[in-house]
């Protein structure tokens, strides 16, 4: 019968990844992200425009390829979408 281990909590500490802490909170981030837009019911191109970053790179983000960005920076993308409203004429779509 095979063994069964209990994980930290943090899949990245359990890799052994040395920045374990940030690289969770990076996740974290995003996944904070991806419900926003959700429930904001934003298009991609809306949620680059808003965040102010390529589409192309929110995209990777969105698909998990976050590793490389700052924490920081994915804070400030949290915080721009998260201040978006309905009413809000920050979004400007392209004729």
């Amino acid at each position: 019968m095979s063994e069964v281990e209990a994980g930290s909590g943090n899949v990245y500490t359990d890799l052994g990844d040395p920045e374990a802490k940030e690289m969770l909170a990076k996740a974290q981030t995003v996944s904070s992200i991806i419900r926003l837009i959700e429930e904001k019911g934003l298009s991609l191109g809306d949620a680059a425009r808003l965040a102010d970053v390529p589409q192309v790179q929110l995209s990777k983000l969105l698909i998990g390829q976050f590793q490389t960005n700052a924490l920081i920076d994915l804070e400030e993308i949290l915080k721009k979408i998260r201040d978006y409203t309905k009413h809000d004429d920050r979004i400007c779509r392209a004729t």
